[in-house]
């Protein structure tokens, strides 16, 4: 892929629009088959990347954030970005998700955590602890919603059964009047 000269290079986080993103990688060339195209995400514009790959950008110089880490993205095997697509309109379409946990200074970490966690105990593990206790619980969460609408599915069913059952007793009944 060739790089956008020295002369022309401007900040990942110096873009105002997705417009300008996608025209300043316009003259990049990719080689055959199918690549994620370049996208901004509002804070950092992405550049083409091909398929099967995890793209680093450093994190933009920002209160609260540490320019020293690094943001990531992934562009999928089938040539799209990772995650969903929200489209605020035909100039501004993003496309991915972009993780940006490691951007943010510890202090912001811990107050995240603290925010996000389920329980008061969650919130007093450290990050990595509390992490790990908010995903099994939300694994244990999905379960037990699988289990309430294989139940409910199972008497809809069990309901229509009866439902058809009744119908067919009824034509069986008004044939032989």
């Amino acid at each position: 892929m060739a790089e956008p000269t020295a002369t022309s290079l401007m900040y990942d986080w110096s873009f105002k629009s997705h417009e300008e993103c996608q025209n300043y990688y316009a003259n990049v060339t990719m080689d055959g088959g199918v690549w994620c195209n370049a996208t901004w995400d509002h804070i950092l514009c992405w550049p083409p990347s091909p398929p099967d790959t995890q793209v680093e950008l450093p994190c933009p110089p920002l209160k609260g954030v540490d320019p020293t880490q690094m943001a990531h993205r992934r562009c999928t095997g089938e040539g799209q970005w990772q995650g969903r697509v929200l489209d605020a309109g035909p100039e501004d379409p993003t496309e991915g998700w972009t993780n940006y946990t490691m951007c943010f200074i510890p202090e912001l970490r811990q107050l995240m955590d603290k925010l996000y966690a389920s329980s008061e105990e969650d919130a007093k593990l450290s990050g990595s602890e509390g992490l790990i206790r908010r995903k099994r619980n939300k694994g244990k969460k999905i379960k037990k919603n699988k289990k309430k609408e294989k139940k409910i599915n199972k008497q809809k069913e069990k309901k229509k059964n009866k439902q058809e059952e009744e119908m067919e007793y009824e034509k069986n009944v008004i044939e032989e009047d």
